[in-house]
């Protein structure tokens, strides 16, 4: 719960910094932004961090495929 609630704080910095071009998609910092702000809203389930939490370990790039629906 402290993580997500430190995630939105993170993400309305980042609008007061940034402004709202933040939430313009690809913009760098857009995917942090709304996974901050609709994370508690929709999580990500089990598998899915697991699938992303293994690529990453394995050294691949979890992001490669983003063409692809992962979740």
């Amino acid at each position: 719960m402290l993580a997500g609630r430190t995630a939105q704080d993170v993400a309305a910095s980042i609008v007061e910094a940034c402004g709202t071009a933040v939430t313009r998609r690809g913009h760098p910092l857009e995917r942090l932004y709304r996974d901050a702000r609709c994370g508690s809203l929709h999580p990500a389930t089990t598998d899915v961090c697991a699938d992303w939490l293994g690529l990453a370990a394995l050294g691949a790039d979890p992001e490669a495929d983003a063409d692809v629906a992962r979740w």
